[in-house]
């Protein structure tokens, strides 16, 4: 979402009930990855998003099932996710922290 958001910000992520999402809202879900893009159009089929600095949308409709919540709000600081809902906060906690380490003890098996 470059240049609205870069590498030092930091974003609030909220839960917004998935039918009550607007054209223009910036939201997080996870396809192979997680991604956070804007919403350009919705249909009957679901949300069809894009980056602010890319020409084509996303490969992907975003369905309810995918999406994780909405983006409420930068700070110019640096990089950290702050997540409201239990779950989640534990999902972002093992990405976040565990997911590295365990990289970087299978890299050092090799």
């Amino acid at each position: 979402m470059w240049p609205l958001i870069s590498k030092e910000d930091t974003i609030h992520i909220e839960y917004k009930n998935f039918s009550d999402l607007r054209i223009g809202d910036i939201i997080l879900y996870k396809n192979s990855e997680f991604v956070l893009h804007r919403i350009n159009k919705i249909n009957d089929k679901g949300l069809i998003t894009k980056g602010d600095n890319n020409n084509k949308y996303d490969p992907i409709i975003v369905k309810e099932f995918n999406y994780f919540g909405v983006l409420t709000k930068i700070e110019k600081v640096r990089i950290k996710i702050i997540i409201k809902q239990a779950f989640l906060e534990f999902y972002f906690k093992y990405i976040l922290i565990f997911h590295p380490i365990i990289k970087r003890i299978l890299k050092g098996k090799n």
